[in-house]
């Protein structure tokens, strides 16, 4: 998100000590991700923070994220957030980040991608989530043939 050419804030919960260091304060939104009931509170913070700036939100279900093999495949997504966008009718852009190839602690050349989606407006939470997982693994994939 540092490579982002504007001021975003995130929304962290189990990564909220690499928020904390990289992250001025206030331009990020902590939640509880081992508590079952964030749906009204994520709301209320997103709600006052999209008045200031633009929120990025990692959606991947990040329970599943050891499942992955080093980043290279798109976990299912979360739904809770397609339902905020939808209940405050703020328009979500997809963005697809790559990963860096390292062997042994060794950077190699390569190609290096952020692909932004099609903004739109969230009509029907799980089939919008399915939709952006569509189009997020079709990137990763692409991002994958050249490393």
């Amino acid at each position: 998100f540092k490579m982002l050419p504007m001021k975003v804030a995130i929304v962290a919960g189990g990564l909220h000590f690499l928020v904390n260091w990289t992250c001025e304060k206030g331009d990020y939104i902590f939640y509880n991700n081992n508590k079952n009931k964030n749906f009204n509170e994520l709301k209320t913070k997103i709600q006052d923070k999209i008045k200031t700036m633009p929120i990025l939100i990692f959606v991947e279900n990040y329970k599943m994220l050891h499942l992955t093999d080093k980043g290279r495949k798109v976990v299912k997504l979360r739904t809770g957030i397609f339902s905020i966008a939808k209940e405050l009718n703020i328009p979500i852009t997809p963005l697809v980040i790559d990963r860096i190839h390292e062997s042994w602690g060794r950077v190699t050349q390569q190609p290096f991608r952020m692909i932004v989606g099609d903004t739109f407006n969230v009509t029907d939470p799980k089939i919008d989530a399915i939709n952006t997982h569509k189009f997020m693994k079709l990137q990763k994939s692409i991002m994958e043939s050249y490393k």
